[in-house]
């Protein structure tokens, strides 16, 4: 922090960085009509002209303070209407005296300034927040359990819920902005709910500061927002390097609003938590479209999806975010169902298009459908469909390449059967019986891959499953084999 600096020298240093505060650009001061918002308003008044940008006020009446707030809305419209300066006015729907939560009204503030932004066209809004909020804000998310985001604070320029807010007091204190005013004469405006010690801001504010300040240490207000400031340059280190991870290694299936997204598991696990947290979060974020950012719970359930989950795992963290993992990707969607609708409703939906990433590496033979069954006779043969074709050749290849699969004519026990896996089904392998679907899992076939994949069967029982081998034909002996080519192994 530069003490040295006149008040309103820093604020112009600041917003001269800005893009947003460009020569013709207007923006929205928002004035509540206490002393900060006061003191920034007469700055922004003396910086509009000399940097060129345009200045309007925003006016947020939260109603809960009956008489008191009206007289404050009267207090910042008279002054912007003495200076010239736009008054916009938002009223919150909040009855006179209500218990209202801090963050119920932060969030209805917020809410009523992106209103106000959008209806006049500003190209920010800016914020009062001065060096001492940034130090109380710090304490009071470590004592509410905040991760490194929460820790961080808050920044000069941020995005919000698709506003851009801008904070050009925040290396500036308290008592230099009450200096500011008392050396002007400027008057403003005292909030009573300031004083109340049923909020938490307030408390820390009016008590736990004073008490740091009296037994430990007098400077704790700039030791503690040092301290945002710490962790808010490692969070922004932690949110680039997380951008990057997800830019190179984030693949699309599908497109518009019937598409997937996924990641190799390979090269997600290996991140330590921080970082594999925070790109889970702005991944997440990204596909969901939510203006606020997914909460913890969210983030540490898709955490718990790649450190834990086991192949086939789904999990719905909220904000309409499908996450599912195989053996070798978490795949993420955006998906409006129903809270309560089975995992195998989701599957079916999203199946088209997590088959074609997992059939990019084994090119298995399926159907679109699962629980397809065609049955074809000897006297068939040749025998065409839209997912095989089916003849009897002369020679001693036989196995499974590329898109055909030959098996010697004289160990097939008609009628040929081609259909999807069932519960209980068997498979000889080695000259033993093996579960089906545990061959799969050996296999690392994933679901639903399987559940569409083409198994080959006759009377006997199950001749081919993928992964199978096929007896290989002595190179002296020619026999007819039966060749199978599959028409689809590619989605």
């Amino acid at each position: 922090m530069e003490r040295s600096q006149p008040f309103i020298v820093i604020l112009e240093r600041v917003l001269r960085r800005q893009a947003e505060a460009a020569p013709g650009s207007l923006l929205l001061a928002c004035v509540s009509g206490g002393a900060d918002s006061v003191a920034l308003f007469h700055c922004l008044l003396e910086l509009a002209p000399r940097m060129g940008f345009r200045l309007a006020v925003c006016h947020v009446h939260h109603g809960v303070r009956g008489e008191e707030a009206e007289a404050d809305a009267a207090f910042v419209q008279e002054m912007c209407e003495r200076h010239g300066v736009a008054f916009h006015l938002k009223r919150l729907d909040f009855p006179q005296g209500a218990k209202v939560s801090e963050n119920t009204l932060r969030q209805a503030r917020y809410r009523a300034i992106r209103e106000c932004i959008r209806e006049t066209g500003a190209r920010a809004a800016i914020l009062a927040h001065h060096r001492d909020d940034l130090a109380e804000t710090f304490l009071m998310r470590l004592i509410q359990g905040s991760g490194l985001r929460g820790l961080s604070g808050f920044s000069e320029r941020a995005e919000h819920e698709g506003i851009i807010l801008l904070r050009p007091m925040k290396n500036i204190t308290k008592s230099a902005i009450l200096e500011f005013l008392r050396e002007r004469g400027i008057s403003w405006r005292e909030d009573r709910t300031n004083i109340d010690c049923s909020f938490l801001r307030n408390r820390i504010r009016h008590e736990l500061v004073p008490f740091l300040q009296k037994g430990f240490a007098p400077d704790i207000s700039e030791t503690l927002a040092r301290t945002a400031e710490q962790f808010s340059r490692l969070y922004a280190y932690i949110t680039k390097e997380a951008e990057c991870f997800l830019n190179k290694y984030v693949r699309m299936a599908g497109e518009g609003g019937c598409a997937v997204e996924y990641l190799p598991l390979g090269e997600a696990a290996p991140l330590p938590d921080f970082l594999l947290s925070e790109a889970l979060r702005l991944w997440s974020a990204r596909i969901s479209g939510a203006t606020m950012p997914p909460g913890a719970e969210e983030t540490e359930a898709l955490v718990r999806l790649v450190r834990e989950g086991r192949s086939g795992s789904l999990v719905r963290p909220g904000r309409g975010i499908i996450a599912y993992k195989d053996f070798e990707h978490i795949f993420m969607a955006g998906m409006e169902v129903p809270r309560r609708a089975p995992k195998s409703e989701i599957l079916k939906r999203l199946a088209p298009l997590l088959i074609q990433v997992q059939n990019e590496k084994f090119r298995l033979p399926i159907f679109d459908t699962p629980e397809t069954r065609i049955e074809v006779s000897r006297d068939a043969i040749p025998f065409h469909s839209e997912s095989a074709s089916i003849t009897i050749s002369e020679g001693n290849v036989c196995g499974f390449e590329g898109r055909k699969l030959a098996i010697t004519l004289d160990k097939v026990a008609f009628p040929l059967i081609l259909r999807t896996r069932r519960g209980g089904d068997e498979i000889i392998v080695g000259g033993m019986r093996k579960i089906l679907k545990r061959w799969f899992v050996e296999k690392r076939i994933p679901s639903p891959l399987r559940n569409h994949a083409i198994i080959v069967q006759d009377q006997t029982g199950i001749l081919w499953a993928p992964g199978m081998d096929i007896p290989i034909i002595p190179p002296n002996e020619i026999r007819n084999a039966l060749v199978i080519e599959f028409n689809n192994t590619e989605r």
